[in-house]
């Protein structure tokens, strides 16, 4: 790292379509996950000019996929170490709150092309590309459904 340069952080895992719901009847769409939650909090909390932050992942290549990517740039997190698999589609979840305001996740995930990112070739391809100071994981148990 060259002085002044930003350090580089690159989070690994999966970011989801969000669906949950403001009525009933009507569902409101995002994008989260607690790996994508941490680099946008990271991405926002830290100048640019201190860290770059990116996302190592898997998408499709639908609609979703592409706007779920603009969503992470709008939030200050790059996608160049993102892998784009033709056919793949994200996973998804609904929230849904009961009388009491506690939260139920309903999980869509198994055909999700993120499933695609664990590995070890995989994750030694990442590293070599991105050469990243700080790297950051969830769980295997929580990254799979």
């Amino acid at each position: 790292m060259t002085a002044g340069a930003p350090r580089r952080a690159a989070f690994i895992g999966e970011c989801m379509i969000e669906l949950r719901h403001e009525t009933p009847g009507l569902l409101r769409l995002g994008f989260a996950g607690d790996v994508f939650n941490a680099a946008a909090y990271l991405a926002r909390s830290a100048p640019a000019s201190a860290v770059a932050v990116e996302f190592v992942t898997i998408t499709g290549d639908d609609p979703y996929s592409a706007q779920m990517r603009e969503t992470w740039r709008a939030y200050g997190v790059g996608d160049t170490l993102a892998t784009t698999l033709p056919g793949g589609r994200p996973g998804l979840y609904l929230i849904r709150l009961d009388v009491d305001g506690e939260r139920t996740f309903y999980h869509y995930r198994a055909e999700s092309a993120a499933r695609g990112c664990s590995g070890r070739t995989t994750l030694r391809r990442w590293m070599t590309r991105s050469r990243p100071a700080t790297w950051s994981t969830c769980p295997r148990s929580r990254c799979r459904s």
